[in-house]
């Protein structure tokens, strides 16, 4: 025999016929009783026919294995694919022979096996949802899923590492950051990314890592960040004033252009009492705006004056204006609260 490399090969199978061929040699008596060496062939079940040259490889089950009671199953399965691993010899003295399997190749002795099922524990990392959409300056939560693979069992650690170009203006948690699962379950963790109004809008990428031990995995999420759709501001200044009977005030209305808003928007007032008193008044206090409605352009401003006036009938107290800015489906407010004294 000529002695050659430590090779390794998965997925293999005996046929039934080659059952018949296993044979039993080199017997020694064990402890636990007699034992003997077993040889047989085996086969890649793909080959479109088991007498195909390197289809086959002849095989040795040590006798001690079988003692040990870590052999092989004998005999095998005929459906159960296993892998095998072991010193490859050319036997020159066998090539003809059918329980050989037709080649001077075997592997002898068999160092290890295992069935092809019995793979390493792991386990595998899934988000959702995939991209995660976020609005500038607003945050939005994606579900991490870890998920055991062939009876993983154990605790899982995350962590994030997030992409340069936003790493600065964002900010990204998973909670739990230990997903603990049993052997075929899942677990679940929530990642949560915050930005800022300064994050720039684009697709960025923030990788998961999953850690277990000596096992890990990288996930990658991509984020998508955009900007919020075009809106306004509003403001009042000063945002309360003190009259007397017959006398007037005025405070100046401020909308700001949000988000590129291009726009008109209309203005409109209310008053309302605010206390006992101001509430038995015969004449609430007057108001108007000027202009009533503002166009603004992208990133712009303008503003309108808000003229509060009472009447010598007005009854002292405490009123709210509410101003209310329009245009179309958007709509804000804001309140300037007057007080209304005798002098």
């Amino acid at each position: 025999m000529v002695q050659h490399t430590l090779e390794a090969a998965s997925n293999l199978v005996i046929r039934t016929s080659d059952l018949l061929l296993l044979r039993a040699q080199d017997c020694a008596q064990y402890p636990n009783g007699s034992f003997c060496d077993t040889t047989a062939n085996v086969l890649d079940p793909n080959c479109a026919s088991s007498d195909v040259y390197l289809c086959r490889i002849h095989v040795e089950i040590d006798q001690a294995w079988k003692s040990a009671g870590i052999a092989p199953q004998n005999p095998p399965s005929t459906t159960q694919l296993f892998d095998i691993q072991g010193f490859v010899y050319w036997d020159c003295c066998h090539d003809n022979d059918q329980w050989h399997s037709y080649s001077g190749w075997e592997l002898h002795a068999l160092t290890a096996w295992r069935l092809s099922s019995s793979a390493t524990p792991d386990f595998s990392l899934a988000n959702s949802p995939q991209p995660l959409s976020v609005t500038q300056g607003l945050s939005s939560t994606d579900t991490i899923t870890v998920t055991s693979l062939d009876n993983f069992a154990g605790t899982v650690s995350l962590t994030t590492t997030i992409d340069p170009a936003i790493a600065n203006t964002t900010q990204v948690t998973v909670n739990p950051a230990n997903v603990s699962i049993a052997a075929g379950g899942s677990g679940t963790s929530l990642m949560t990314v915050q930005t800022s109004q300064s994050t720039p809008t684009g697709s960025y990428s923030i990788t998961v890592k999953g850690t277990s031990g000596y096992v890990w995995h990288p996930l990658t999420v991509t984020v998508v960040i955009s900007a919020p759709p075009p809106d306004f501001s509003i403001s009042a200044g000063p945002a309360s004033m003190s009259l007397g009977l017959g006398s007037s005030g005025t405070a100046t209305i401020t909308l700001q252009s949000l988000y590129n808003f291009n726009s008109t928007v209309n203005l409109t007032t209310s008053v309302a009492p605010v206390d006992t008193t101001a509430s038995l008044s015969l004449s609430d206090p007057t108001t108007s705006l000027n202009p009533s409605s503002i166009t603004l352009t992208p990133n712009g401003t303008g503003a309108s004056t808000l003229t509060v006036s009472t009447s010598l009938v007005t009854t002292p107290g405490t009123y709210t204006v509410t101003i209310t800015a329009n245009s179309g489906t958007i709509t804000h407010s804001t309140t300037v609260t007057v007080t209304v004294t005798l002098v």
